[in-house]
């Protein structure tokens, strides 16, 4: 594929993934590569696939495993404003992750200070301040309709329940998967799946989202 070439992640975990090519390349069966016409921007057509991910996975078809076709990529619907209009919205995109990568770099350095100056000694088992417990696994055809977000390996919800099985303000660690490990705090109602889930034992001495900070900082 040429330079240029927007691709799209279509089988396991990473489905429905967007990615353009910044030099030529190969790829296998797992990802399509989307060459665009001289009537739509490159960047243009990859930053629209993003803001689509959760709508391309419900596109998703399989047995044993979901996955994406290349019949399914074909029939997106896209928009196709005018070149100057697409450009336009490129370069404010551009602005927009420039100011966003600049607010990683301080957060990034506001941890490192956090962990400088936190005492080296008393350090004890997350499990002495914390309850923690494993999700109870639910598959997506055992699930009704509801509104209560279903946590499993992923950074986002897998799909939504009418039950929750954890009531909010809760930790959860995704456990298997491409973001095992990954960490996240929920204000509100979950099902709490393919997780572990952490909450303070006790809020006057320790919160739980104070908790959920630390954790953030030692994820990687």
């Amino acid at each position: 594929f040429p330079v240029n070439t927007v691709l799209l992640a279509m089988y396991g975990a990473t489905a429905g993934q967007v990615g353009i090519l910044g030099v030529e390349a190969s790829t296998n069966q797992a990802v399509c590569g989307i060459l665009p016409s001289n009537k739509i921007l490159p960047f243009f057509l990859y930053n629209y696939l993003k803001t689509q991910y959760e709508n391309i996975l419900n596109l998703r078809s399989g047995v044993a495993r979901l996955n994406i076709s290349q019949d399914v990529v074909k029939n997106i619907i896209i928009p196709l404003p005018p070149l100057k209009i697409q450009q336009k919205i490129v370069s404010e995109i551009e602005v927009l992750e420039a100011k966003e990568k600049k607010a990683k770099e301080e957060v990034e350095e506001l941890k490192n200070d956090i962990l400088n100056i936190l005492p080296k000694s008393n350090l004890i088992l997350l499990s002495e301040i914390a309850e923690i417990k494993k999700g109870n696994s639910i598959t997506k055809d055992k699930t009704e309709e509801g509104n209560i977000p279903v946590i499993a390996g992923g950074q986002n919800p897998a799909y939504f329940h009418n039950k929750s099985n954890r009531e909010g303000n809760i930790i959860t660690v995704s456990a298997s998967g491409a973001y095992a490990g990954f960490v996240n705090y929920f204000e509100t109602p979950i099902f709490a799946s393919d997780c572990n889930t952490v909450s303070s034992k006790n809020e006057n001495k320790i919160s739980t989202k104070l908790i959920f900070r630390f954790l953030k900082i030692m994820q990687n």
